[in-house]
């Protein structure tokens, strides 16, 4: 007698009912989107106010003599991040 061939084999194994296909007709729904997530880092949150605003001045944006505000975004970023706020 000859061993059964190959698509024999395979379509046996595939009628099993261990290897039966599991049809789902209601996936889990998917979370909402809820926008952009800010950092709560107050550290963090300021460190990217100052990287925009520095990227911003090589683009030609001109604060005048509010400059040395972005000083002093840099210099409470540096605080914050190194006290862990």
């Amino acid at each position: 007698m000859l061993p059964p061939s190959w698509r024999q084999l395979q379509a046996s194994s595939l009628r099993s009912p261990e290897t039966e296909p599991v049809l789902d007709c209601h996936p889990a729904p998917r979370p909402k989107y809820c926008g952009m997530k800010l950092t709560k880092n107050i550290g963090m949150l300021l460190l990217a106010i100052y990287l925009i605003l520095d990227g911003l001045l090589g683009f030609g944006l001109n604060l005048g003599p509010f400059v040395f505000l972005l000083y002093i975004v840099a210099l409470a970023a540096g605080i914050f991040i190194l006290i862990g706020k």
